[in-house]
């Protein structure tokens, strides 16, 4: 897999220590906050090896990772500066999160709408469920 630019990270002063696993990369990072500005501290954090947008803190990246079986993780909004959902090519299903919850969507998941229920029928719409839950719990 190709070296991949880290996104996000206009407040890191120094790398301590990266580690790359198949799916994601683990750094412990020096940063300086920009607000209110402060004495650097230490953090640590992951990032997606597919696209290098902030995952959230390690203990999140292996249970999206070992539990669900994300492997590709994106955005669910251009603006965001996080990813919140991701495919499962295991379990072929997309599933949208935040800090609160999380949840898969497959082709034949049934899912409420202002209408009744529906089934889903195609990988798209699958997607386009993860995002509307991640944005409904974020």
């Amino acid at each position: 897999m190709e070296d991949i630019i880290i996104k996000n990270s206009s407040d890191v002063k120094k790398v301590l220590v990266e580690r790359k696993y198949p799916y994601y990369i683990y750094r412990k990072e020096l940063i300086s906050p920009s607000y209110p500005p402060g004495k650097p501290f230490e953090v640590k954090r992951c990032y997606a090896r597919n696209n290098g947008v902030y995952i959230g803190e390690p203990r999140m990246a292996r249970l999206l990772v070992d539990k669900y079986g994300i492997t590709e993780f994106y955005k669910a909004h251009e603006k965001d500066t996080i990813v919140s959902i991701g495919f499962s090519e295991r379990d072929q299903k997309w599933y949208g999160w935040s800090h609160r919850a999380i949840s898969g969507f497959g082709v034949g998941t049934v899912v409420q709408t202002r209408n009744g229920n529906k089934k889903l029928i195609s990988l798209t719409d699958a997607k386009n469920r993860a995002k509307q839950f991640a944005k409904s719990v974020s």
